[in-house]
């Protein structure tokens, strides 16, 4: 991710918004609650296997293989294990949403988080029928009561909002009259920005926390810092279940730092001896990363920030623009905002292009947000 140097910032004013909208795979529900998401962990990806070998999953997957060294305890490579064809181009989710021909203008980012990484999960409710879209492992933290931070937008009242939920009976709880859910990491709440380690017992993938030599280095540097951040995965996953976010956050925070983790060569000799305390620590965060996030204000405001920083950064970013309440969404390569409008009135030609995305960009994507407007402009915070 070095050298992308891209960076937006949307308010869209509530009176603009004619309606927001979650498209989400249309796969059916035992699907979607079988789903196991991407498998980067040796445990996870053990008990995959295992589970493959025992019987026939309820779910598609596109590669079965998963490839481990058990005398290292470590994976061989990522096995994405969501059947590629239930992603769909940024256009083709929207025209499934939205009637093209009557939409004033239309903007749309990606939630890559949504499913694919563990611990973001959504809901909708579509003519009554509720649908909880979360992988398997997911279950676990939802049992007990774990509370999501979820960008909702309620459609009577035409207001976008940004809340906390727990999900232990599939639904909601408080119950929310909202059409859809979609979570992300609390950047920002209140007015208060969150120190991008406050939020590691919601992030899954340390490398979106830690600058860590995985891409950088020799080769056995690489090779050591995939192991450590499997490890570090496996302590995740034993820790999100069973202990309060409090005391996982110190836990895993603590596994994190470890002498073993070696932190990507972000200073020289030199700069390193002249940092100390929280200096120090800053200059190991990860900074590098495209993210993408979305804010909230009382009047329902949308606010959408993408740039490259660390988290802290996001929810500096959405407070500075105006936003009281944000949400982290999507990091990396699938990071992405597309605006389509209408040529003129006479016709119902819409034509579309990304405002930004990222270097390495991902468009077939599982979920997106879709941002209907009144109007073909917006304003630049």
């Amino acid at each position: 991710m070095i050298g992308i140097q891209q960076e937006i910032r949307l308010r869209i004013p509530a009176h603009h918004i004619l309606d927001v909208h979650l498209s989400t795979p249309d796969w059916p529900p035992d699907k979607i609650q079988g789903t196991y998401g991407l498998v980067r962990d040796y445990a996870r990806a053990r008990e995959l296997r295992e589970k493959i070998q025992s019987g026939p999953l309820h779910c598609g997957f596109d590669n079965l293989a998963v490839p481990l060294d058990e005398s290292q305890k470590h994976l061989g490579r990522p096995v994405r294990a969501y059947d590629e064809l239930g992603r769909r181009e940024y256009v083709e989710h929207i025209s499934t949403c939205v009637p093209l021909s009557t939409a004033g203008s239309i903007v749309a980012v990606g939630n890559g988080n949504l499913i694919s990484n563990l611990g973001i999960l959504g809901w909708t409710n579509q003519d009554g029928r509720h649908r909880l879209l979360k992988s398997a492992w997911e279950e676990k933290r939802i049992q007990t009561g774990w509370l999501y931070t979820c960008l909702h937008y309620d459609r009577d009242k035409k207001h976008a909002g940004i809340e906390r939920f727990s999900f232990q009976r599939g639904r909601p709880e408080p119950a929310c009259d909202c059409a859809w859910l979609t979570s992300g990491q609390p950047i920002l709440w209140d007015g208060y920005v969150a120190q991008t380690e406050d939020l590691i017992a919601e992030t899954y993938d340390i490398r979106h926390v830690y600058a860590l030599r995985a891409t950088s280095g020799s080769n056995e540097e690489r090779r050591v810092a995939h192991r450590k951040i499997q490890e570090y995965m496996g302590v995740w996953m034993d820790v999100f279940v069973n202990e309060p976010m409090n005391s996982a956050s110190q836990r895993l925070r603590s596994a994190a730092r470890l002498p073993e983790f070696q932190f990507d060569r972000l200073l020289d000799a030199g700069e390193h001896e002249a940092l100390s305390g929280d200096r120090e620590e800053q200059a190991f965060i990860e900074k590098r990363y495209l993210q993408s996030a979305v804010g909230v204000n009382a009047e329902g405001d949308i606010f959408i920030a993408q740039k490259q920083g660390s988290m802290k950064e996001l929810g500096l970013t959405l407070s500075d623009m105006g936003a009281t309440r944000g949400i982290l969404l999507d990091q990396g390569g699938s990071v992405g905002t597309l605006y389509a409008s209408r040529k003129d009135d006479m016709t119902s030609e819409m034509t579309a292009e990304f405002i930004l995305r990222s270097r390495d960009f991902r468009p077939s994507r599982l979920c997106i947000l879709i941002f209907e407007l009144n109007t073909d402009t917006w304003h630049e915070a």
